[in-house]
């Protein structure tokens, strides 16, 4: 397979070994030297899809997914709604709609993304809810109280979890919007 050196852009020939069972391979170019990284085409890496244990959300409209991204973390697809999506960290006492179980700094009901069909087009309005340690958007904090307008492929931090808007408008499955994400670079990770 051909791949292009992220440094000096030389185009080289790459060959896979027929063993290889990583998501990443690395290999050196041989003009600059230079460490890069490919994303193996033949990993077949298995993805977990949770759709939301929220009983009022069992006969709502799917809009997307919020596809988890951490680096070292495996990815997890959430699906979102047509209204309110509450993200947050699950217990007994505490329903959420993108329930995210190992991430100690997430808050029980963290962000809100609110899906809503106005002024003729489909609106995705990102909302901190006051949670302890904080939102990101693309790498920029999110002010509580204020409210984001995201599109499609923008990454969201919660605690220490990265997330990111696949909607269904724009993907035609949503193993094509998994895929996307998954051979896309990571946003570096806020730590608070």
């Amino acid at each position: 397979m051909k791949s292009k050196c992220g440094n000096c852009k030389s185009v080289l020939q790459i060959n896979i070994p027929p063993d290889s069972s990583k998501q990443y391979l690395f290999f050196k170019c041989p003009k600059c030297d230079s460490k890069n990284r490919l994303i193996n085409p033949e990993f077949k890496q298995e993805i977990e899809r949770i759709s939301s244990s929220n009983p009022n959300k069992k006969d709502v409209n799917t809009i997307g997914w919020l596809v988890l991204h951490t680096e070292n973390i495996p990815p997890i697809t959430y699906t979102i709604f047509e209204g309110k999506n509450i993200i947050g960290r699950p217990t007994k006492d505490n329903s959420v709609d993108v329930s995210i179980k190992n991430d100690g700094y997430l808050s029980r009901k963290h962000a809100i993304l609110n899906i809503e069909f106005k002024h003729g087009k489909w609106q995705y309005i990102f909302s901190d809810n006051n949670s302890t340690n904080g939102t990101f958007h693309n790498t920029e904090k999110v002010e509580k109280g204020e409210e984001l307008y995201l599109e499609e492929g923008d990454t969201i931090q919660v605690g220490r979890t990265k997330l990111v808007l696949k909607l269904k408008s724009k993907n035609a499955t949503i193993d094509d919007a998994e895929k996307t994400v998954i051979s896309s670079d990571f946003e570096k990770t806020i730590i608070m």
